[in-house]
């Protein structure tokens, strides 16, 4: 389903579920996992080798944790200022 809806990031994250819970089981479906793993892989190769750099940071900025990264280092105080007074982060 998250393959058909391009959601390749959260396809992976769902068959990394899927292989975790197949080893538990005894690996019956590890082949099939593998083969989805390739082609969610590739469709993603194949989906970011005619971006730009535009639609790069874009996709980027969907990613909240990256978005953040990103705005931290553009920051005045940087990364490393924040992160230094707040041992939680």
């Amino acid at each position: 389903m998250l393959f058909a809806l391009r959601e390749y990031t959260k396809a992976l994250e769902a068959l990394d579920i899927a292989r975790e819970q197949d080893e538990a089981a005894g690996s019956k479906s590890t082949r099939e996992i593998q083969e989805l793993s390739f082609k969610i892989q590739s469709a993603i190769s194949s989906q970011r080798a005619n971006e730009t750099e535009q639609e790069t940071m874009e996709r980027a900025m969907r990613d909240p944790e990256i978005a953040v990264r990103i705005r931290m280092e553009d920051a005045p105080l940087g990364w490393g200022v924040l992160t230094s007074c707040c041992s939680y982060l």
